[in-house]
């Protein structure tokens, strides 16, 4: 009774003083962690849920609410939604990053999400910490299979410290995405340098030239494999 009396009067500080994005703290999260822990715990986050919905419908921007209803279904083990990525959208827009980190990293405790690792993404860029970035974009292309401009980005970091396995793996990746987006001219600047790269590697080389075919037809890819390839064997 005591946690929900105390969520009550949060709730209600919320809405009375209207509070500001810039007002919110990544303590204040942390209890409410805890507020959800016991609920469960103690089996009363019906009473919990039911509070929150009641805020929701008479004040849809309560972030309090909707963290609380975004967490809730991860500690039941059942289906998420999508409240608090949408928290970590507003808090991102209005440079929260400590409060946005914490947020993604809640969040991926549970699951991979695209928008938590895009937003991680963003802030260790701004951040300039190298080493989560690139833990962060490694994630990242596996979770968004649309995602070719990371797959290259990749490609290119590994051939550049010389792990031609990786450099192979990201930079077929991103052709083969290249492919279903119909992007000719970064499809064929990928190519003449997965050519350059992997020379020795025929099977790859006649994989990659069978995909192409799928948008550039057989002339323009014979030509592609006689020049780039085939030529350079004579």
């Amino acid at each position: 009774e005591d946690i929900l009396k105390d969520l009550k009067e949060r709730i209600k500080q919320e809405q009375w003083t209207q509070t500001a994005i810039n007002e919110y703290s990544v303590k204040m999260f942390i209890e409410l962690d805890n507020i959800i822990h016991i609920a469960v715990e103690e089996g009363f986050q019906d009473e919990l849920k039911e509070i929150c919905n009641e805020s929701l419908a008479s004040n849809p921007n309560s972030v309090i609410a909707a963290y609380i209803l975004g967490m809730l279904p991860f500690e039941e083990n059942s289906v998420g939604n999508n409240l608090v990525p949408d928290l970590i959208r507003r808090f991102l827009e209005n440079k929260k990053y400590k409060i946005t980190e914490y947020l993604c990293e809640k969040l991926l405790g549970y699951r991979e999400d695209q928008e938590a690792l895009r937003a991680l993404e963003i802030i260790y860029e701004i951040q300039g910490n190298q080493d989560e970035l690139l833990n962060i974009r490694r994630r990242l292309v596996l979770v968004d299979a649309k995602n070719a401009a990371t797959a290259k980005y990749l490609g290119e970091y590994y051939e550049a410290r010389g792990d031609k396995d990786q450099a192979a793996f990201y930079y077929r990746l991103a052709f083969e995405r290249y492919i279903k987006q119909k992007t000719i001219r970064t499809l064929e600047e990928l190519w003449a340098k997965m050519v350059k790269l992997f020379h020795d590697d025929s099977n790859l080389i006649l994989l990659l030239a069978r995909k192409l075919r799928e948008i550039q037809g057989d002339e323009r890819v014979a030509e592609m494999v006689f020049h780039d390839y085939v030529q350079s064997l004579m």
